[in-house]
């Protein structure tokens, strides 16, 4: 049977009022009193039912966190942060991997309502409408926007991202280059093939049409499966052309390890057959490549600190303009690439 105040109360010899104080952490408490309180706690192994105080209080000190996947190493890596992040601000958190399934993740939503959550942080699913499913709830974006009233997202600037990949090809001399884009139902890959032609268009490169590869998901609850069986597809049809790039940019980390898949199978070699950048860090998966992988590192520690830090901020209901704010990636040098004659 789990303990009651009454239960402290009896052991610390004080009364329940005494103890409710200590608890809420409430003036007008002498410290021998709260002493007595917290050794007695100690003691019995008291833990306070936070629904029962959330309802007193209208605050549970707790956060649901909601993502589609939970196979993504960059996806792990932001809410392990932000999880040890609210751990050290005293929060607690509830996590729902919907699948990419927008039934299950309303009613996950649904269920996290109902348990009195004072926040959520969202990684936003891939084909879910979001416009109803929030109404005054306290609510953070992160990676993709969920394009809902006063929203507040947090994300990597991916013009930035590939303009750090583009200027390192540039600059060893590659003219042919090429991509194999994530979905273009996502938002990311959007802006980030836009991105990429933007800059061919200033730089006066060419943009060949057969150049430009993308991946195609049917099944969103097998996203990470479908996308890298894609791209290794698109990465034999790119690498086969008589003249093929020099040089070719991934835009997710599922394409990436399709794309790595099809150079050996072809007996592609990187960088002397052909150079290779990843926009995002391949993490676990780096192992498995002979070659050191030239990286667009995702700034995992920004984006979780600015997530966790404003939506505490929207739960002390301190003002939080809303708008999308973009935090820069860095390049991260592998061997992966290297100079061509001009």
């Amino acid at each position: 049977m789990s303990k009651t105040l009454r239960d402290v109360a009896r052991e610390a010899k004080v009364s329940v009022s005494t103890v409710s104080r200590v608890i809420n952490n409430e003036k007008y408490t002498s410290k021998g009193s709260k002493k007595k309180v917290l050794n007695a706690i100690e003691k019995i192994n008291y833990r306070p039912n936070l629904i029962a105080r959330g309802l007193k209080k209208s605050k549970t000190r707790t956060v649901g966190i909601i993502l589609p996947e939970i196979e993504n190493p960059f996806m792990v890596s932001i809410i392990n942060m932000i999880e040890n992040l609210l751990y050290e601000k005293g929060y607690s958190s509830i996590l729902s991997i919907t699948d990419n399934n927008p039934e299950k993740e309303k009613e996950q939503l649904n269920i996290l309502k109902d348990k009195l959550i004072d926040g959520f942080i969202v990684i936003p699913g891939s084909n879910t409408q979001y416009e109803k499913m929030f109404s005054d709830e306290k609510v953070i974006a992160i990676d993709t926007k969920m394009n809902i009233a006063n929203e507040t997202c947090i994300k990597s600037n991916n013009y930035l991202g590939i303009k750090l990949a583009m200027d390192l090809l540039l600059e060893q001399g590659h003219r042919k280059i090429g991509i194999v884009n994530i979905p273009m139902f996502s938002q990311n890959g959007i802006e980030r093939l836009d991105a990429f032609k933007a800059i061919c268009l200033k730089e006066k490169i060419i943009l060949k049409d057969t150049y430009i590869k993308y991946t195609e998901i049917k099944d969103y609850s097998e996203l990470g499966k479908e996308m890298i069986e894609n791209s290794y597809a698109q990465t034999i049809v790119l690498m086969s052309q008589e003249d093929r790039p020099t040089a070719v940019i991934s835009t997710g980390i599922y394409v990436s390890i399709g794309m790595l898949r099809a150079f050996t199978k072809l007996n592609t070699s990187i960088p002397e057959d052909i150079s290779f950048i990843s926009f995002d860090e391949l993490y676990k998966y780096s192992d498995l490549f002979k070659t050191s992988i030239t990286t667009i590192k995702q700034p995992v520690k920004e984006i979780s600190v600015n997530a966790v830090e404003l939506l505490l901020k929207k739960i002390e209901n301190e003002e939080v303009l809303p708008g999308i704010i973009e935090i820069e990636p860095q390049l991260v040098m592998g061997d992966s690439c290297m100079s061509v004659k001009v």
